[in-house]
């Protein structure tokens, strides 16, 4: 806990005045650090500071790397207001908040006002230590930089390091700083030993704990760490041309995915994985440009050959062979038969991508490309992008497979050069529209595809480029709401756009457009003739042929006296859906009020009221409520509030006796002797936001 609050404390946060202070208005915190059991001081301990900036909000003082001086002293000047501090964890002291917290919510204040000082005293604890020693179990030597980690649990039951330390040239330790309490060592040497737990296990679930009581130190925690085992070989091509100059190689233990080790194959297709326990493994080869092959020349993990690692020993594999790449060759030409020059390819499929540029002739050579298929993409300047084999749409090209060692030839292609429309635009005056969307769409299987987007310049006009033969037409758009958008031919339907017909290579020009108004639509919501302020609607086009219609989607409220007034909408049909509930219940038919349609045309400003019957918003019973009645003094009287649809509503109960209202609003009500001669009346009613109240009433007979 104390070990988290030095990341808490070193975050910055710089204490700033808007104004220039007073000396006067400076207050001061002095402190000395002493042992809580000696009262020596305690020197050179780092400590820091928080501020409060809210109620129960600290945030950290940044006040650089303060340490606490010879005689265990800190001298700090503040601004006014409250503060708390702490002194963290050293090698010998444990880390204490003032007030002997362990963290900064349960420190105590330190109030500091103007041109005052607070003297107090912070106690520590002295640490814990746990010591020993680690040796090489081969020849007892000392090792020098193993890693020693005392380890605890975090909430969750997990190791989690309390403190740790590495051992000195003689192999000894000393891991200090420790709170009283319970905890496991684990030594991690480098991979020429193994690693473990005290004392020799090799799990955490089976190490010892060793128990620190307060201030003690607890040695001959001693570790003889066995000397690890490695995997040597070279990996190279099975064709023989030579080593794998990359790629890794990767050890598991058993058919299990527990992964023991992964090295880099060397330039010389050497590897050697190290820090190995004696047992079985499988070995798996990931050169580039080539498949994934296990040891030895098997497709799988279950397939491959167990590998047997010897205590302390070095098993070579030998000589491993993989297969080689192979390579994709062909000839990109125009329509014409001519070459094309520096057309950029890509061969992408299993393992890395892979690139190439056509050479002058048009040739060109993808090497090397990792056996399996692959998809092969042409993209020649002037010229519409391709996949082969002559395919505009990845997911249906073909695939080019390759094989081990094996030049896959005849990939060719012929790029079409590509076409270019221009034109201007303008606006709702017939001057130039500037920022105007274009977007070309080509008709592919009898459905309108995107193909490009270009936008006016301040003088309307626009240029759509590489674009690939076929039948076009265009739509103009704008983020102005006063403008609706068109497409070419002046129209709102796309079925009923001027159509173009682009060749391979030209340029056609005069495609011109024009934005038209947009429309708007007010009116009031009345439910059974009444006016509804604050009901929710949803307005959505329900005209797929016109233009953007998938992007008129509209959410708003009716304001005093149930009106409403929609603008900016683009011309064609729209589904006006009024909702019982409120805005976040946009849902489905439990909470809709009713449909109703209206058309609307460019620049019009049209009034449709929106009117519902009464049976609209109408809470509905799915169990009806009941009055359980009791006639006799003494007795109990019930209600059963019921179910209903929709599921979430309020329900209130009202009693009267006789004409007199009775003040509790419980379901269930004690005949009293005041009610002999009377009857009991049970008001229930039903509530839900945008719903109209369901009332119910029930009498009982005369109480006796």
């Amino acid at each position: 806990m104390v070990a988290s609050l030095v990341v808490f404390l070193a975050s910055g946060l710089t204490l700033g005045f808007a104004a220039p202070v007073r000396a006067v208005d400076y207050g001061s915190i002095h402190v000395t650090v002493v042992d809580d059991v000696t009262g020596a001081p305690v020197s050179n301990a780092p400590w820091g500071l928080a501020r409060e900036y809210g109620t129960r909000s600290w945030g950290p003082v940044d006040l650089g790397d303060p340490k606490t001086s010879a005689d265990g002293r800190i001298y700090v000047g503040v601004t006014p207001g409250k503060y708390r501090l702490n002194v963290l964890t050293t090698h010998d002291y444990v880390g204490r908040w003032y007030g002997g917290a362990t963290d900064v919510f349960a420190a105590t204040d330190i109030v500091v006002g103007p041109g005052e000082t607070r003297e107090i005293v912070l106690r520590l604890p002295r640490a814990g230590h746990v010591k020993g020693s680690v040796r090489s179990d081969v020849d007892r030597s000392p090792m020098a930089g193993v890693r020693v980690q005392v380890l605890t649990t975090d909430i969750d039951g997990a190791p989690q390091t309390a403190r740790s330390a590495r051992t000195a040239a003689d192999g000894s330790y000393d891991v200090g700083g420790l709170e009283a309490g319970r905890y496991r060592v684990q030594f991690t040497p480098d991979q020429s030993h193994l690693p473990e737990y005290w004392s020799d296990k090799s799990t955490w679930a089976t190490a010892a704990w060793i128990g620190v009581p307060s201030r003690a130190t607890i040695g001959g925690i001693d570790a003889s760490l066995v000397k690890s085992s490695s995997l040597t070989g070279r990996v190279v091509f099975d064709d023989g041309r030579g080593p794998v100059a990359f790629g890794s190689v990767q050890v598991y233990r058993g058919l299990a995915d527990d992964d023991a080790g992964r090295v880099t194959i060397a330039p010389d297709g050497r590897f050697e994985v190290r820090g190995l326990s004696a047992g079985t493994y499988r070995v798996v080869v990931r050169a580039e440009y080539s498949v994934e092959e296990w040891f030895s020349d098997a497709a799988s993990r279950q397939l491959s050959t167990p590998v047997v690692v010897a205590p302390a020993d070095v098993t070579s594999l030998g000589e491993i062979r993989v297969a080689p790449p192979g390579s994709i060759s062909g000839r990109v030409t125009d329509a014409s038969g001519l070459p094309l020059s520096g057309v950029k390819l890509r061969a992408a499929g299993e393992g890395p991508q892979v690139h190439a540029t056509t050479a002058a002739d048009g040739t060109y050579t993808l090497a090397p490309v990792t056996p399996g298929e692959h998809l092969v993409h042409f993209n020649g300047s002037g010229y519409v992008e391709e996949y082969f084999d002559d395919s505009l749409d990845p997911f249906k090209a073909p695939r080019v497979l390759v094989r081990s060692g094996r030049v896959t030839s005849g990939i060719d292609a012929v790029l079409t050069a590509t076409a270019t429309i221009t034109g201007s635009v303008s606006d709702l005056a017939g001057a130039p529209a500037s920022g105007v969307r274009v977007q070309a769409m080509a008709l592919e299987s009898g459905d309108w595809i995107g193909i490009a987007d270009s936008w006016t310049d301040s003088s309307g006009a626009y240029e759509l480029s590489g674009l690939r033969p076929g039948i076009y037409t265009l739509g103009f758009r704008t983020s102005d709401r006063r403008h609706a958008a068109t497409f070419l031919g002046g129209g709102f339907r796309l079925s009923s756009a001027r159509r173009v017909v682009v060749n391979e290579g030209v340029t056609i020009a005069d495609q011109d457009g024009s934005l038209a108004a947009t429309a708007q639509v007010r009116g009031t919501v009345r439910l059974d003739g009444m006016a509804l302020a604050g009901k929710p609607i949803r307005v959505d086009s329900v005209s797929p042929d016109y233009a953007y219609s998938d992007d008129e989607v509209h959410y708003f409220l009716t304001s005093a006296g149930g009106t409403f007034n929609l603008t900016g909408l683009q011309p064609g049909r729209y589904s006006f859906r009024v909702y019982c509930d409120t805005p976040a219940m946009f849902q489905g038919p439990k909470d809709l009020a009713g449909i109703v349609h209206v058309d609307v045309l460019a620049g019009q400003s049209a009034v449709r009221d929106l009117s519902f019957p009464a049976s609209a918003c109408l809470i509905r019973p799915t169990v009806a409520p009941r009055l359980v009645a009791a006639n006799r003094v003494g007795q109990t009287i019930r209600v059963r509030r019921g179910t209903y649809d929709p599921g979430v509503v309020t329900t209130r109960i009202v009693w009267t006796v006789g004409s007199r209202r009775i003040g509790t609003t419980r379901p269930e009500l004690k005949v009293l002797r005041a009610y002999r001669g009377k009857r009991i009346k049970a008001r229930i009613i039903v509530e839900r936001r945008g719903y109209r109240d369901l009332v119910y009433t029930f009498r009982s007979g005369v109480i006796r």
